[in-house]
């Protein structure tokens, strides 16, 4: 009989990717609707800013700002740590519900994203 290894999701906290835009290197990171701005603490709320129409959108909408980390990755202003190492989210109670909704630990976009940067991982 086959023996089953027991499947774990990825720690988040060891991860950090869904909080990261390594692909692109923009000012603009996680959408926000209007009920995560009104959510977030008010020194969080100078990070939400607006997207104007005509790149990608047809009307007037917000995102969170990013930031560069250490090793120079464009990251979420929230995030702290180091990515692939060890990471949390400063914001974690008052998230936007693109950060809660879109990417769960061990789904499908969450695989796509770590087996795209594997090589972040090599050697933790």
């Amino acid at each position: 009989m086959p023996v089953r290894s027991k499947v774990l999701k990825p720690d988040c906290r060891a991860c950090g990717l869904c909080c990261a835009a390594l692909y692109a290197d923009n000012e603009s990171w996680a959408d926000l609707t209007d009920e995560d701005i009104a959510a977030l603490p008010k020194r969080w709320k100078k990070y939400a800013l607006p997207v104007t129409p005509g790149w990608a959108f047809t009307e007037n909408h917000y995102a969170f700002a990013t930031k560069y980390d250490k090793d120079g990755n464009t990251v979420c202003v929230g995030l702290k740590g180091t990515l692939a190492r060890k990471v949390s989210c400063a914001l974690y109670e008052n998230r936007p519900s693109v950060c809660r909704d879109s990417i769960q630990p061990g789904n499908k976009d969450c695989k796509t994203l770590r087996s795209k940067y594997a090589m972040l991982f090599r050697g933790t």
